[in-house]
């Protein structure tokens, strides 16, 4: 069977998938109202990294544990980090 290489872009995203105890923080700006658990805090990075790489991502439970407290800081640190002359976009969190 011939050899394949997966594309720079493939692997580079994939090392992200495997490491996510090393994916650095989003960028949740200090006028954030919510305090986040490290768990949490983990979430909204692993949602940083498959924005920053093109991909969406599902935070799911059934538990009680904060998902909504993550979506907001995620839609915080995008609206933090967007250009200040590209316009302001809605979000809805449901």
């Amino acid at each position: 069977a011939p050899h394949h290489d997966a594309p720079e872009s493939w692997r580079r995203r994939s090392a992200g998938l495997r490491e996510l105890t090393r994916l650095p923080r989003a960028p949740v700006p200090a006028w954030f109202a919510g305090t986040l658990r490290p768990y949490q805090e983990l979430g909204v990075a692993w949602l940083w990294y498959l924005a920053g790489q093109g991909l969406g991502g599902i935070l799911a439970d059934e538990m009680g544990l904060g998902k909504t407290a993550q979506a907001l800081a995620l839609l915080a640190a995008a609206t933090a980090a967007r250009p200040a002359d590209e316009p302001a976009r809605p979000h809805l969190a449901v």
